[in-house]
């Protein structure tokens, strides 16, 4: 909890420390997938900004592709077609060093039981927070009772890259995954282990 101020001179030192690291030493998988130094975690506005979980999931620029067509894609050929996406909350990312609060473009989710849920906030990104990709997303799995704080991160963020892996465009988009040490710091959640899933 803290200012937005606070929460992006945070978010800032960690992206410093990540570019400043040896790409050969900072959990890159492979060679083949640029670094991310987008917007980490999401938040949940009020007099305060409440960091509610990381940023997990994300897909190259190069693709052409904007929230809305990812979206579509999860929609139309895997089923993606949920029905609580209207009951979700805004998240919030951080842009432009903090200065700018940006909601989520569009939601992508697929349900599990009642009203159990995978779930996804999609964000497109300026070409000034990064070159490299063009949307990104908050997975999580959410439980039939709110109350409950496990959200599935790690697993969330497998579930998206296993559907795109497999069901769109017959599988032609590759996965990998690039650590953005971005697994603690909210809530009293610990399924993240700080993994980004890249889409490519």
């Amino acid at each position: 909890m803290g200012a937005p101020e606070e929460h992006a001179a945070a978010e800032r030192a960690e992206r410093e420390r990540l570019q400043s690291d040896d790409v050969s030493t900072s959990g890159v998988s492979t060679d083949s997938q640029p670094y991310y130094y987008g917007p980490l975690y999401v938040y949940k506005d009020g007099d305060q900004l409440v960091r509610t979980g990381p940023i997990n999931v994300g897909w190259r620029r190069y693709l052409g592709m904007d929230a809305g067509e990812v979206d579509s894609k999860m929609y139309n050929q895997a089923d993606w077609n949920g029905y609580w996406e209207g009951f979700a909350g805004d998240r919030y990312v951080l842009l432009d060093n903090g200065t700018t609060m940006k909601k989520q473009d569009v939601h992508a989710s697929k349900p599990t039981g009642l009203s159990s849920q995978w779930h996804g906030r999609l964000y497109n990104l300026p070409t000034d927070e990064s070159d490299d990709y063009a949307v990104v997303c908050q997975a999580h799995h959410d439980p039939e009772c709110h109350c409950y704080s496990d959200w599935d991160f790690a697993d969330s963020r497998r579930k998206f890259l296993d559907v795109w892996d497999s069901n769109i465009d017959d599988g032609y988009y590759l996965t990998d995954n690039v650590d953005v040490y971005n697994g603690t710091g909210y809530s009293d959640d610990e399924s993240s282990n700080g993994l980004f899933g890249v889409v490519y």
